[in-house]
C-alpha cells in the first residue's frame, strides 16, 4: 500500500529561541505565515492528522486542517528534543555558552547538556513514523499529516532519503515541510515535493 504523509513543522518561531520542552504559542505573525501558504493551496489533503503534544503543533494542525481529526500523540515520540540546559536560549546566548560551543564542535550525536541525545530523538521519530504508517494502513487511509518539530521531521527524512546527510542539509521552515510517498511493503519512501 502506498501512503502520502505530509511532514509539517509547527508554525511558531518561538521568538527566535531554541524551544524543545519549553512550549510557546503561535503569534499573529506565525498564523499569518501559515494562512499565506493556505491561500496558495500549498498544503496537501489529509484524512487524519498526527501531532506532537506541544501547543505550537496542535494549534498548527487545527489551523491548517480545521475539519480533519487530529490525534495528539501520547507516547511523546513526536515531541521536540529535550535540549537540556540549551533549551529556551537564543543563538547569541548559545554561542556565548562554552558548553554549547564545545558540544557543537565535537559531533551532532552527543547528548545535549542535561538533555536527550540526537540519536535517541532520531530513533523515537522513526518509530513514531512506522506506528503512524501502520495505523494508516490498518484504517485504510492513504493521506495523513504529521505536525511536529524540525528534528523529528529531519530524522524521518534522513531515514528514508540521505541517512548520512547533515541535519542542516534539510530546509524545514516554520509551517513548511515535505510530502512523502511511503510504501508499506518495501518500507521505503520518496519525497514528492516540498511544502
Amino acid at each position: 500500500m502506498k501512503l502520502k504523509v505530509a511532514l509539517i513543522r509547527h508554525g511558531c518561531d518561538c521568538g527566535g529561541r531554541i524551544c524543545g520542552t519549553t512550549d510557546c504559542a503561535m503569534t499573529d505573525a506565525d498564523i499569518n505565515r501559515i494562512r499565506g501558504k493556505m491561500d496558495k493551496d500549498e498544503y496537501p489533503e489529509a484524512e487524519l492528522v498526527f501531532s506532537s503534544d506541544a501547543s505550537r503543533c496542535w494549534s498548527t494542525a487545527n489551523l491548517i486542517f480545521p475539519n480533519v481529526p487530529t490525534v495528539v500523540e501520547k507516547e511523546n515520540k513526536l515531541r521536540a528534543p529535550d535540549f537540556g540546559s540549551f533549551d529556551g536560549k537564543s543563538a547569541k546566548e548559545l554561542l556565548a555558552d562554552e558548553s554549547f560551543v564545545q558540544w557543537a564542535s565535537v559531533t551532532e550525536t552527543l547528548p545535549y547538556k542535561g538533555g536527550e541525545s540526537p540519536y535517541a530523538v532520531s530513533a523515537r521519530a522513526v518509530s513514531a513514523f512506522q506506528d503512524i504508517a501502520s495505523e494508516m494502513a490498518g484504517k485504510g487511509l492513504k493521506h495523513a499529516a504529521i505536525i511536529s518539530h524540525k528534528m523529528i521531521i529531519v530524522a524521518i527524512l534522513r531515514r528514508f532519503q540521505i541517512p548520512r546527510s547533515s541535519y542542516m542539509h534539510w530546509d524545514v521552515p516554520y509551517g513548511g515541510g515535505y510530502l512523502l510517498l511511503y510504501n508499506t511493503l518495501t518500507r521505503q519512501a520518496e519525497v514528492l515535493r516540498k511544502i
